[in-house]
């Protein structure tokens, strides 16, 4: 076998060019793009902190991952400092982005409700924490700003109201202790050991940095809750978890707006009886190698004897992580 070559599209004509040996300076991207063909996503942009330059393909997608994922994990460090010091919520909102924001928030209301707990100053602390929604309102309504930072302010004010709903939910029920189920059942943000971590009830598991972009976020309900709480548990112990429902319920939803709370990239794959066991095979194997989550649409429509192999190579891929095998 003659050595690999890589074809590129002149326009024109197409024609071979011998391997990339390394990759000159101008071919790195400075930033990082949400991609334009998703209809939940705007183009939005966020300089990375450092160029990826390293030879080889392979190398060279590696290395952009990791620098994304630094890229996101300073800047949410750099909003969360500038947001307990900041005088001006609209200044900040501006400053920094959303994705970033949006995280701090979440860490910051964490924190409130944990220290109104603490101190049995729950309801000052709901007072705070109001203040913040209601000048989050304020700006929304009464500010002028870009449509993209519109978009970021509406989508942090849809997960911060169920923040409100959670101090209601505390109040009334008199809680006392972190450790009460009704507190310990949300999903919660804590910045630990240089590290930002998702709690939900037993269930620890790292944020994982990636990209969003300005995305939609779903409201957050009863029924969302105990899917989370459900679907954090299987992560625990490592397992799957299925959700059940009519057509057009909001399951595929659910799933993905839990991806998009944990910052996880998530893979969809539509179910029919045409696939194969190859079509699977190699989806699952890309599934284990970029340590994504999976959402298996219309699971239904596959044939019974193909269930048997995805159960199989299910089956294999936690057995694999149960023991932290990386072959």
């Amino acid at each position: 076998m003659g050595a690999t070559h890589f074809i590129s599209v002149d326009f024109e004509t197409i024609k071979f060019q011998p391997p990339i040996t390394k990759w000159p300076a101008k071919s790195f991207p400075d930033v990082m793009y949400t991609p334009r063909n998703d209809p939940y996503y705007e183009e939005k942009a966020v300089p990375l902190i450092d160029a990826a330059k390293y030879s080889g393909v392979e190398l060279w997608i590696w290395a952009i991952d990791r620098h994304v994922k630094t890229t996101m994990r300073t800047n949410i460090i750099r909003s969360l400092k500038n947001f307990t010091n900041t005088r001006s919520l609209f200044r900040w909102l501006m400053s920094w982005p959303g994705q970033a924001t949006q995280v701090s928030i979440l860490i910051y209301f964490a924190a409130l409700v944990e220290s109104g707990i603490k101190r049995d100053s729950l309801m000052k602390r709901e007072k705070d924490y109001d203040t913040i929604l209601y000048n989050l309102r304020q700006i929304l309504i009464t500010r002028d700003m870009p449509r993209l930072k519109r978009k970021i302010v509406f989508n942090i004010c849809v997960v911060c109201s169920h923040g409100s709903g959670i101090f209601d939910q505390l109040i009334m029920n008199g809680v006392i202790h972190t450790k009460d189920f009704i507190w310990d059942s949300q999903l919660r943000y804590y910045w630990h050991n240089h590290q930002l971590k998702i709690k939900c009830f037993n269930t620890i598991y790292d944020y994982g940095y990636e990209y969003l972009g300005i995305c939609q976020r779903l409201m957050t309900t009863p029924l969302t809750e105990r899917c989370f709480l459900t679907i954090t548990q299987a992560l625990r112990y490592v397992l799957g978890a299925k959700l059940i429902g009519t057509t057009g319920s909001g399951k595929s939803e659910t799933i993905r707006d839990l991806a998009k709370a944990s910052a996880i990239l998530l893979f969809g794959f539509s179910c029919s009886n045409l696939i194969d066991y190859s079509n699977l095979t190699a989806f699952m194997k890309g599934t284990a190698c970029t340590g994504s989550w999976t959402c298996l649409d219309d699971f239904d429509r596959i044939s019974p004897g193909l269930i048997s192999v995805i159960a199989q190579l299910f089956g294999e891929i936690c057995q694999a992580l149960k023991k932290k095998s990386f072959t």
